[in-house]
């Protein structure tokens, strides 16, 4: 059982979270939603304790085993010199109740029989059993299995592993655990779709309380039968008992009337607001009728209905301030590597023709994004040429937003990209759901999503005619990604894209795509991508 009431969150003055009150019952799955920003991050962070907050309070019954995996697995402090297995095992405590058995049993075959001793026996077999220990080896066999996790990174220690392995087996580890709660943060990055579907399959079935955020709405559709959704404009938030199907056709009509009902009422103040302007200057009864119609004039505008801000999408135009050239990239003879002993790009030769849509597929360590970083000039080639036109102007969106200042606040972050005055500049960040104090918030108290967000609004205010996209629809919630894939279909300049998301490279157009480490280049196609994709996420 969770309980929330009345809970408060700010962040640099800027209201997060806002009077939220709700409660979980136990074995519920519920999908936290919102548009990036409207505090899901932050709700998650404060339920398991790692931030503060001003106000309220929230229960979760009585010591309860609590599962959290984030997006990102540097937030779990891992250890990197355990073994993988171990680490894996460590998930529920059998090795330390088995260690406790086997002294209890030395001491009975010493002769030590007494009732505390057969107390004690019973009361760790009875938590032995507890834990199914005699089935949870093989109950842990069958989650690597079915998590694709290869068998040979078993005897590796964490440290040795990537990012995203590591995500993986801490997944693992994590539903091994039998949490009485668990919290998951995108939980389909890094799955494969065997994987995946495995996964979601557990989740239904599992007695464990399931809170998640995700952006799949696959997932989200098949795994929730409740959705708490968080409004960005009221920041407060509402559960819904029903599944996500349910709840976007319910949110849409709720929409719909309060939107009536904000007409009808912006009716009733302009029709007063009009009675007064006529009466200004008379005096006496006429004078008195206009004074008590601006005081109704007051109470109405104070008693507008809010309208939730799920409707408000962010306005993304990208366009080229101008034509870029013919040819706006060319790779000659591309070498490069990190460690002499293991190239990463090895002549590599390729160009872009101008208005293409190109993407670059491969596996993990393929050198994807290294590509972009050599492009870009944040990397130098061992040898070989990078040709960039004398008119292609570079955009970059970087996957771990390495081009946001995180020091800074967000105004900070855009102003030294375009010379348009501040007034503009506001409006232009408005269209991203920057506005008031939002504007003054440092990048680093941003979420992934709203940092994507920023990422995007320095494109936009950049103009340039040629992009290289690294994972541009990571973070993003679904609204925004539809709006990205729209804007990017109809982009005058050239495209350069990483990505994952076969719907969204289905919708853009893509025409050619580069194959990494082979450099062969050919025409786009969708089985061959999908066949990169699931091969990636497998090896993690």
């Amino acid at each position: 059982m969770l309980i929330v009431k009345n809970l408060e969150k700010s962040f640099d003055g800027n209201q997060i979270i806002k009077n939220l009150s709700f409660s979980v019952a136990d074995g519920d799955k519920v999908a936290v939603v919102g548009l990036n920003g409207a505090g899901k991050s932050t709700l998650f962070r404060i339920l398991l304790d790692q931030i503060s907050y001003d106000s309220g309070e929230f229960f979760m019954g009585k010591k309860p085993r609590i599962g959290w995996m984030p997006q990102t697995v540097d937030e779990l402090n891992l250890p990197n010199d355990i073994n993988v297995y171990d680490f894996l095992r460590s998930g529920r405590p059998l090795p330390q109740i088995e260690s406790k058995i086997t002294e209890i049993y030395q001491k009975i075959a010493n002769g030590d029989t007494s009732t505390e001793i057969l107390n004690l026996l019973g009361q760790y077999q009875n938590e032995f059993d507890s834990w199914d220990g005699y089935s949870a080896e093989s109950e842990l066999e069958n989650m690597i299995i079915q998590m694709g996790v290869p068998q040979e990174n078993l005897d590796k220690n964490l440290g040795e592993l990537s990012g995203g392995q590591k995500s993986k087996i801490s997944f693992v580890r994590t539903l091994y655990s039998r949490p009485d709660v668990l919290f998951l943060d995108e939980p389909t990055n890094h799955l494969d779709a065997a994987s995946r579907e495995w996964m979601m399959n557990y989740l239904i079935k599992t007695k464990s309380t399931v809170i998640f955020i995700s952006h799949d709405e696959e997932f989200l559709t098949r795994v929730a039968d409740k959705v708490l959704y968080l409004d960005t404009m009221s920041h407060t938030g509402t559960l819904y008992g029903f599944g996500y199907d349910k709840f976007i056709k319910t949110l849409a009509e709720t929409n719909a009337s309060l939107e009536r009902q904000f007409q009808k009422q912006m009716d009733e103040i302009n029709r007063i607001q009009k009675f007064i302007d006529a009466q200004r200057g008379k005096s006496g009864k006429i004078k008195r009728q206009a004074q008590s119609r601006e005081k109704l004039l007051e109470k109405k505008k104070q008693n507008l209905v809010i309208v939730s801000q799920e409707k408000k999408i962010i306005d993304l135009d990208l366009q080229p301030n101008r034509a870029e050239d013919i040819i706006p990239i060319g790779v000659e003879n591309l070498n490069f590597a990190y460690d002499a002993k293991k190239p990463v790009i090895k002549k590599l030769s390729f160009s872009l023709n101008r208005g293409e849509k190109f993407i670059i597929v491969g596996e993990n360590g393929a050198g994807k994004s290294t590509l972009l970083k050599l492009i870009m000039g944040i990397l130098k080639p061992d040898s070989g040429k990078i040709y960039i036109g004398k008119k292609t102007d570079l955009g970059y969106y970087a996957q771990e937003h390495e081009t946001l200042d995180f020091n800074v606040s967000v105004f900070d972050n855009v102003s030294n990209v375009s010379n348009l005055p501040t007034v503009k500049l506001r409006s232009v960040l408005s269209h991203f759901n920057f506005v008031g104090d939002k504007l003054k918030q440092k990048v680093q108290t941003l979420s992934p999503g709203e940092r994507s967000r920023l990422e995007l609004c320095k494109l936009c205010l950049s103009g340039a005619n040629t992009l290289l996209l690294d994972e541009p629809t990571n973070h993003l919630d679904v609204a925004t990604k539809k709006v990205m894939a729209e804007s990017l279909h109809d982009y005058g300049g050239t495209l350069l894209i990483v990505s994952h998301d076969l719907d969204f490279l289905r919708y853009l157009g893509v025409e050619r795509m580069l194959m990494l480490p082979s450099g062969r280049l050919q025409f786009f196609d969708e089985k061959i991508v999908k066949r990169y994709i699931d091969k990636e996420k497998k090896q993690i």
